[in-house]
């Protein structure tokens, strides 16, 4: 059985799939590691092409770093007010309601 991940795991996971994406995507400008960080949307770092790829790359590294497999974009994401995309906060709060 597959424990619910810490909020701090999740969040480490993050950087890794941000840090994979920005190697994929020399152009993209450095997201520091913080909570607060802008990931999407107004001010955001990324791009709908690099949000893509980002969620693709998160939702592999959910699956092999934490044993989580999560659908990142459904209609749940897609229905809250604020974007789960938003910033780096917001996603690992998201991603952490969506485990099991």
């Amino acid at each position: 059985m597959v424990t619910k991940p810490s909020k701090t795991a999740i969040e480490n996971v993050v950087y890794l799939a941000l840090e994979e994406l920005r190697s994929r995507f020399s152009e993209l400008r450095d997201i520091p590691k913080s909570r607060n960080s802008l990931l999407f949307g107004t001010g955001g770092a990324l791009d709908s092409l690099s949000l893509v790829n980002l969620v693709v790359i998160l939702e592999e590294k959910l699956e092999s770093e934490l044993g989580q497999t999560v659908s990142l974009v459904d209609e749940k994401a897609l229905n809250q007010e604020m974007s789960p995309f938003h910033s780096v906060g917001a996603l690992v709060d998201y991603i952490e309601s969506a485990c099991q």
